[in-house]
């Protein structure tokens, strides 16, 4: 319902309660920004950026990228890449393989609260607290439907 990320080294955070909408701000010591309201982009019709991990880019991701049109890829840390979805700097962010509750819960709420979507890849609602803390994979964009240009993803 409510998420905050924030990325120190860069003096950012955003913010987002579903329901409500999503906000930027900088930092600089004690100092914050007035908030900045986000929302994600209208689907663009040529080059899609894509987020991807910095660490974790794993064969299954790589095809699913694979079967993409015109890609440019934005590589970035943990939950930062809803982050980029949710101000609309970036359109998809798949993940088709395990990552921890923690992990995305926040991201999940701020792209949420900005207008965008967050499933399993067979489209269903991801089930968070099971007994082993994992989302097994999902597919992330910046809009409430899928764009016509993403690809099915096997489950």
């Amino acid at each position: 319902m409510l998420g905050v990320v924030t990325q120190p080294a860069l003096g950012l955070i955003w913010r987002g309660i579903i329901g409500r909408g999503a906000e930027k701000l900088e930092f600089a010591g004690h100092k914050a920004s007035a908030p900045q309201a986000i929302k994600t982009r209208k689907p663009p019709d040529d080059e899609v950026v894509v987020v991807v991990s910095r660490s974790h880019l794993e064969a299954r991701t790589q095809a699913y990228l694979d079967q993409l049109r015109k890609v440019r890829r934005i590589s970035s840390g943990s939950s930062i890449k809803f982050c980029r979805l949710a101000e609309g700097a970036a359109d998809l962010y798949p993940r088709l393989a395990p990552t921890h509750d923690w992990d995305i819960a926040a991201g999940h709420a701020i792209l949420v609260a900005a207008g965008g979507c967050v499933v399993a890849p067979d489209g269903s609602a991801l089930t968070y607290g099971t007994r082993e803390l994992l989302i097994p994979a999902f597919i992330a964009w910046g809009g409430q439907t899928p764009p016509a240009w993403a690809p099915q993803a096997d489950s």
